[in-house]
Protein backbone atom coordinates (compact mmCIF):
# COMPACT_ATOMS: atom_id res chain seq x y z
CA UNK A 1 0.00 0.00 0.00
CA UNK A 2 1.38 3.46 -0.82
CA UNK A 3 1.28 5.82 2.45
CA UNK A 4 -0.48 9.36 1.03
CA UNK A 5 -0.79 12.09 3.62
CA UNK A 6 -2.77 14.81 1.34
CA UNK A 7 -0.15 17.30 2.04
CA UNK A 8 -1.55 19.04 -1.03
CA UNK A 9 -4.87 18.85 0.50
CA UNK A 10 -3.63 20.24 3.66
CA UNK A 11 -1.68 23.14 2.30
CA UNK A 12 -4.88 24.52 0.14
CA UNK A 13 -7.33 23.87 2.87
CA UNK A 14 -5.42 25.67 4.77
CA UNK A 15 -4.90 28.52 1.87
CA UNK A 16 -9.00 29.21 2.12
CA UNK A 17 -8.96 28.85 5.65
CA UNK A 18 -6.20 32.00 5.72
CA UNK A 19 -8.24 34.09 2.66
CA UNK A 20 -11.62 33.47 5.14
CA UNK A 21 -10.17 34.59 8.63
CA UNK A 22 -8.96 37.77 6.37
CA UNK A 23 -12.56 38.19 4.91
CA UNK A 24 -14.13 37.90 8.01
CA UNK A 25 -11.43 39.97 10.13
CA UNK A 26 -11.98 43.30 7.28
CA UNK A 27 -16.07 42.71 7.56
CA UNK A 28 -15.72 43.03 11.48
CA UNK A 29 -13.30 45.63 10.70
CA UNK A 30 -15.44 47.60 8.44
CA UNK A 31 -18.87 47.06 10.54
CA UNK A 32 -17.28 48.19 13.89
CA UNK A 33 -15.82 51.31 11.61
CA UNK A 34 -18.57 52.60 10.20
CA UNK A 35 -20.35 53.16 13.34
CA UNK A 36 -17.78 53.91 15.62
CA UNK A 37 -17.14 57.34 12.93
CA UNK A 38 -20.59 57.80 12.92
CA UNK A 39 -21.48 57.62 16.33
CA UNK A 40 -18.33 59.54 17.26
CA UNK A 41 -19.72 62.45 14.93
CA UNK A 42 -23.03 62.14 16.27
CA UNK A 43 -21.87 61.90 20.35
CA UNK A 44 -19.22 65.16 19.30
CA UNK A 45 -22.16 67.57 18.11
CA UNK A 46 -24.09 66.21 20.75
CA UNK A 47 -21.83 66.89 23.46
CA UNK A 48 -20.48 70.45 22.08
CA UNK A 49 -24.30 71.83 21.41
CA UNK A 50 -25.33 70.45 25.39
CA UNK A 51 -22.36 70.51 26.77
CA UNK A 52 -22.68 67.19 28.40
CA UNK A 53 -21.77 66.23 31.98
CA UNK A 54 -19.27 63.61 32.54
CA UNK A 55 -21.78 60.92 33.64
CA UNK A 56 -23.87 61.71 30.32
CA UNK A 57 -20.25 61.58 28.35
CA UNK A 58 -19.67 58.03 29.81
CA UNK A 59 -23.16 56.69 28.44
CA UNK A 60 -21.93 58.37 25.15
CA UNK A 61 -17.94 56.54 25.44
CA UNK A 62 -20.48 53.18 26.11
CA UNK A 63 -22.33 54.19 22.51
CA UNK A 64 -19.56 54.82 20.43
CA UNK A 65 -17.73 51.67 21.48
CA UNK A 66 -20.61 49.06 22.73
CA UNK A 67 -22.71 49.50 19.47
CA UNK A 68 -19.90 49.49 16.64
CA UNK A 69 -17.58 46.72 18.83
CA UNK A 70 -21.36 44.13 18.72
CA UNK A 71 -21.48 45.07 15.00
CA UNK A 72 -18.10 43.73 14.57
CA UNK A 73 -18.68 40.84 16.18
CA UNK A 74 -21.93 40.18 14.43
CA UNK A 75 -20.15 41.45 11.05
CA UNK A 76 -17.11 38.89 11.05
CA UNK A 77 -15.48 38.78 13.95
CA UNK A 78 -17.55 36.19 15.38
CA UNK A 79 -16.47 33.81 12.45
CA UNK A 80 -12.56 33.91 13.42
CA UNK A 81 -11.76 30.51 14.14
CA UNK A 82 -8.71 28.04 14.50
CA UNK A 83 -7.90 25.72 11.61
CA UNK A 84 -10.23 22.71 11.16
CA UNK A 85 -9.71 21.14 7.88
CA UNK A 86 -13.00 18.97 7.39
CA UNK A 87 -14.47 22.16 8.04
CA UNK A 88 -12.63 23.75 5.70
CA UNK A 89 -13.26 21.05 3.04
CA UNK A 90 -16.90 21.35 3.54
CA UNK A 91 -17.09 24.94 2.65
CA UNK A 92 -14.53 24.57 -0.38
CA UNK A 93 -17.00 21.66 -1.52
CA UNK A 94 -20.04 23.26 -1.15
CA UNK A 95 -18.67 26.12 -3.30
CA UNK A 96 -17.09 24.28 -5.56
CA UNK A 97 -19.77 21.69 -6.03
CA UNK A 98 -20.13 17.87 -7.30
CA UNK A 99 -17.11 16.54 -5.28
CA UNK A 100 -19.61 14.16 -3.35
CA UNK A 101 -17.70 14.90 0.12
CA UNK A 102 -14.29 13.34 -1.64
CA UNK A 103 -12.28 15.39 0.23
CA UNK A 104 -13.85 15.22 3.15
CA UNK A 105 -13.99 11.43 3.29
CA UNK A 106 -10.31 11.63 1.69
CA UNK A 107 -9.71 13.74 5.52
CA UNK A 108 -11.53 11.50 7.94
CA UNK A 109 -9.95 8.56 6.03
CA UNK A 110 -6.56 9.70 6.82
CA UNK A 111 -4.33 7.81 9.08
CA UNK A 112 -1.80 4.55 9.60
CA UNK A 113 -4.96 2.11 9.97
CA UNK A 114 -8.11 2.01 7.98
CA UNK A 115 -11.69 2.60 9.82
CA UNK A 116 -13.28 -0.44 10.60
CA UNK A 117 -15.98 -1.35 7.74
CA UNK A 118 -13.71 0.72 5.47
CA UNK A 119 -11.42 -1.58 2.79
CA UNK A 120 -7.54 -0.31 2.80
CA UNK A 121 -7.72 -0.08 -1.13
CA UNK A 122 -11.02 2.28 -1.28
CA UNK A 123 -9.49 4.58 1.54
CA UNK A 124 -6.22 4.98 -0.78
CA UNK A 125 -8.29 5.08 -3.58
CA UNK A 126 -10.55 8.18 -2.25
CA UNK A 127 -7.24 9.81 -0.69
CA UNK A 128 -5.22 9.61 -3.89
CA UNK A 129 -8.03 11.42 -5.91
CA UNK A 130 -8.78 13.87 -3.59
CA UNK A 131 -4.84 14.92 -3.96
CA UNK A 132 -4.97 15.19 -7.29
CA UNK A 133 -8.23 17.18 -7.75
CA UNK A 134 -6.62 19.11 -4.73
CA UNK A 135 -4.68 20.98 -7.06
CA UNK A 136 -7.74 22.57 -8.53
CA UNK A 137 -8.58 24.60 -5.10
CA UNK A 138 -8.02 28.36 -5.96
CA UNK A 139 -8.44 30.38 -2.30
CA UNK A 140 -9.55 32.99 -4.23
CA UNK A 141 -12.02 31.22 -6.11
CA UNK A 142 -13.58 30.08 -2.80
CA UNK A 143 -13.32 33.22 -0.88
CA UNK A 144 -14.58 36.31 -2.72
CA UNK A 145 -14.19 39.84 -0.93
CA UNK A 146 -16.86 41.12 -3.33
CA UNK A 147 -18.82 41.62 -0.58
CA UNK A 148 -16.52 44.02 1.10
CA UNK A 149 -16.68 46.34 -1.93
CA UNK A 150 -19.93 48.64 -0.51
CA UNK A 151 -19.14 48.84 3.34
CA UNK A 152 -15.38 49.90 1.91
CA UNK A 153 -16.51 52.46 -0.44
CA UNK A 154 -18.68 53.64 2.53
CA UNK A 155 -15.67 54.00 4.90
CA UNK A 156 -13.71 55.78 2.41
CA UNK A 157 -16.19 58.35 1.87
CA UNK A 158 -16.69 58.68 5.90
CA UNK A 159 -12.95 59.30 6.58
CA UNK A 160 -12.89 61.55 3.47
CA UNK A 161 -15.24 63.57 5.49
CA UNK A 162 -13.87 63.41 8.91
CA UNK A 163 -10.55 64.34 6.94
CA UNK A 164 -12.31 67.95 6.21
CA UNK A 165 -14.00 68.23 9.53
CA UNK A 166 -10.86 67.37 11.01
CA UNK A 167 -9.38 70.73 9.10
CA UNK A 168 -12.27 72.71 9.06
CA UNK A 169 -13.38 72.11 12.71
CA UNK A 170 -10.03 70.31 13.88
CA UNK A 171 -10.04 71.91 17.84
CA UNK A 172 -13.46 71.24 18.30
CA UNK A 173 -12.68 67.70 17.23
CA UNK A 174 -9.86 67.04 19.45
CA UNK A 175 -11.28 68.54 22.21
CA UNK A 176 -14.32 66.34 21.74
CA UNK A 177 -12.20 63.14 21.37
CA UNK A 178 -10.76 64.27 25.25
CA UNK A 179 -13.74 64.53 26.78
CA UNK A 180 -15.30 61.54 25.70
CA UNK A 181 -12.42 59.03 25.49
CA UNK A 182 -11.47 60.66 29.11
CA UNK A 183 -14.88 62.39 30.50
CA UNK A 184 -13.43 62.49 34.00
CA UNK A 185 -11.40 65.15 32.84
CA UNK A 186 -12.37 69.02 32.60
CA UNK A 187 -11.91 70.24 28.79
CA UNK A 188 -14.26 72.87 27.25
CA UNK A 189 -14.70 73.20 23.60
CA UNK A 190 -12.97 76.11 22.18
CA UNK A 191 -14.74 79.15 21.18
CA UNK A 192 -14.34 82.21 18.24
CA UNK A 193 -13.81 84.61 20.95
CA UNK A 194 -11.47 84.34 24.02
CA UNK A 195 -11.91 86.15 26.60
CA UNK A 196 -8.79 87.01 29.03
CA UNK A 197 -10.04 89.10 32.55
CA UNK A 198 -7.32 91.39 33.16
CA UNK A 199 -8.84 91.48 37.32
CA UNK A 200 -9.55 88.32 38.38
CA UNK A 201 -10.81 88.36 42.12
CA UNK A 202 -10.66 91.60 43.54
CA UNK A 203 -10.83 93.27 47.21
CA UNK A 204 -12.28 96.65 47.05
CA UNK A 205 -12.93 99.23 49.69
CA UNK A 206 -16.16 99.49 50.26
CA UNK A 207 -17.18 103.28 48.40
CA UNK A 208 -13.98 103.11 45.93
CA UNK A 209 -14.74 102.72 42.62
CA UNK A 210 -14.06 99.18 40.51
CA UNK A 211 -12.67 98.41 37.21
CA UNK A 212 -13.71 95.16 35.12
CA UNK A 213 -11.78 94.67 32.37
CA UNK A 214 -11.09 91.72 29.92
CA UNK A 215 -8.94 91.43 26.36
CA UNK A 216 -10.88 89.99 23.63
CA UNK A 217 -9.44 88.01 20.63
CA UNK A 218 -9.98 85.86 17.86
CA UNK A 219 -13.19 86.82 15.98
CA UNK A 220 -13.20 89.87 18.23
CA UNK A 221 -17.33 91.62 18.33
CA UNK A 222 -18.44 94.79 18.54
CA UNK A 223 -20.16 94.63 21.98
CA UNK A 224 -19.45 92.41 25.20
CA UNK A 225 -22.05 91.79 27.91
CA UNK A 226 -21.03 92.45 31.59
CA UNK A 227 -23.45 90.44 34.29
CA UNK A 228 -23.49 91.38 37.60
CA UNK A 229 -24.88 90.15 40.30
CA UNK A 230 -24.90 91.69 43.73
CA UNK A 231 -25.72 88.93 46.31
CA UNK A 232 -28.83 86.69 45.53
CA UNK A 233 -30.37 89.60 43.64
CA UNK A 234 -31.40 89.42 40.14
CA UNK A 235 -28.43 89.58 37.80
CA UNK A 236 -27.63 92.75 35.39
CA UNK A 237 -26.69 92.77 31.97
CA UNK A 238 -24.75 95.73 30.55
CA UNK A 239 -23.33 96.41 27.30
CA UNK A 240 -20.00 97.69 26.56
CA UNK A 241 -18.52 98.85 23.88
CA UNK A 242 -14.82 96.74 22.46
CA UNK A 243 -12.06 99.28 21.31
CA UNK A 244 -8.66 98.01 20.42
CA UNK A 245 -9.35 94.13 21.53
CA UNK A 246 -10.05 95.44 25.08
CA UNK A 247 -13.63 95.93 27.15
CA UNK A 248 -14.43 97.39 30.39
CA UNK A 249 -17.10 98.28 32.80
CA UNK A 250 -16.23 100.67 35.12
CA UNK A 251 -18.40 101.03 38.62
CA UNK A 252 -18.16 104.32 40.30
CA UNK A 253 -19.15 103.34 44.07
CA UNK A 254 -18.65 99.47 45.29
CA UNK A 255 -21.14 99.04 48.71
CA UNK A 256 -21.11 95.42 48.50
CA UNK A 257 -19.93 92.33 47.54
CA UNK A 258 -20.96 90.88 43.87
CA UNK A 259 -19.89 88.62 41.30
CA UNK A 260 -19.47 88.95 37.11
Amino acid sequence: MTDIDNKNLHARLKAVWRREQRLQFASGFLGFLLLVVAFFVASVLLDWVLDCPPIARWGLLLLVLGLPLLKGWRAGWRYLRSFNAVRTALQVEEQIGGMESLFVSALQLGGDEPRDGTSSNLSEVARRKAEELSGGISAKDVIRFGSLQRPATIAVGMACIMLILSFSHGPIFTAGFKRLFAPWLEIEYPTRTQLELLNGDMVVQEGKPVRIAAQVSGTVPRKAKVVIRTGKSKPRIRKVEIIEGECEYKIETAYRGFEY
